[in-house]
């Protein structure tokens, strides 16, 4: 894979991963295991967005992961316009 290809990291190896998730129907999503560790490559993309910011505080370096690298910029200015 090439770097434009990978355009997310696992939250638990940082090892490159191309997608967070597949898509199986308007209703079933599965998140895709990392290639290397074998755990889900992003598995805050289930959670609520008040979960991850109590894990920021909580300084989980996954959660940091997460919000640093696997979310759009739009997300993360929308959570530093309402802190």
């Amino acid at each position: 894979m090439t770097a434009a290809e990978d355009e997310y990291i696992c939250i638990n190896c940082c090892h490159p991963s191309s997608s967070l998730f597949l898509k199986y129907s308007d209703n079933g999503i599965r998140l895709t295991p990392c290639s290397n560790c074998g755990k889900a490559v992003d598995e805050y993309i289930e959670y609520d967005t008040v979960l991850i910011i109590i894990d920021l505080m909580l300084q989980y370096i996954e959660a940091y992961r997460h919000f640093l690298m696997n979310t759009n910029n739009r997300v993360t200015f929308l959570l530093f316009r309402t802190m």
